[in-house]
């Protein structure tokens, strides 16, 4: 037989709260690089997305889309951090044969910062939402070039094998 102790108002209430305080306390470290940028083993390409987000004020990022390679990186524009959400856009230039600028693309994205990194949606086409894993730096370098999988430092940012499904 289960004998259960008799929990006074008080002591419910002290629970709850301390419940919902950890809950909403906890804070995910947002500056950081996020990646979930993967290389395909038959061919060596490279997918995926690569953020470098310091969270100074104000706020500043760079974004590396990658499909094949890794294009030129994007700044951030249109930072908006509230709690453990961000909201940004960045612009990709399209060029001719000749190297003019031709036009431009603006694309808006959104995160959730989670214990293991960011979740992200955006407005491109066949975006579908992704998780980038936060990697084990303690400051992002808006400099740090993620193409070849190296950085300016030659330190090797860790680029995994695509799985099956190509992420």
């Amino acid at each position: 037989m289960t004998t259960l102790l008799p929990v006074t108002k008080g002591a419910a209430l002290g629970a709850t709260l301390s419940l919902v305080a950890a809950m909403t306390c906890w804070s995910a470290p947002r500056s950081g690089v996020y990646t979930n940028v993967c290389m395909h083993g038959e061919t060596g390409d490279l997918g995926g997305v690569n953020i470098q987000f310091v969270a100074d004020e104000p706020p500043a990022g760079v974004v590396w889309l990658c499909e094949g390679g890794c294009g030129w990186p994007m700044p951030m524009t249109s930072i908006q951090l509230k709690r453990d959400t961000i909201r940004f856009s960045v612009t990709e230039d399209d060029f001719d044969e000749k190297g003019m600028r031709v036009g431009s693309n603006t694309y808006r994205f959104e995160g959730q910062f989670i214990r293991s990194g960011l979740a992200l949606t955006g407005d491109l086409p066949n975006f579908r939402r992704l998780i980038l894993t936060r990697q084990k730096r303690e400051q992002p370098t808006l400099a740090r070039n993620p193409i070849a999988g190296r950085n300016e430092d030659s330190t090797p940012y860790p680029v995994r094998r695509c799985n099956s499904s190509g992420r």
